[in-house]
């Protein structure tokens, strides 16, 4: 049973680094943009900014222990 457990806390933090990783991913996509592109739709880099923020904070509450 503890072999479970562990598997399962495991699991839980690989896909916590994805979630992190999709979030540097989108924020980073929405920085260069912003750099590169002459005109940059404020919309959409407040929606890839929130999502980003939003990937941020799941990624910690799945990474975090729990016990």
């Amino acid at each position: 049973m503890i072999v479970l457990n562990t598997q399962k806390i495991d699991g839980r933090k690989e896909v916590a680094k994805v979630v992190f990783d999709l979030a540097k991913y989108l924020l980073t996509a929405v920085a260069i943009s912003s750099i590169f592109a002459e005109k940059i739709r404020l919309l959409s880099a407040i929606i890839a900014s929130i999502l980003g923020i939003l990937l941020l904070y799941l990624g910690y509450f799945l990474i975090s222990d729990k016990e």
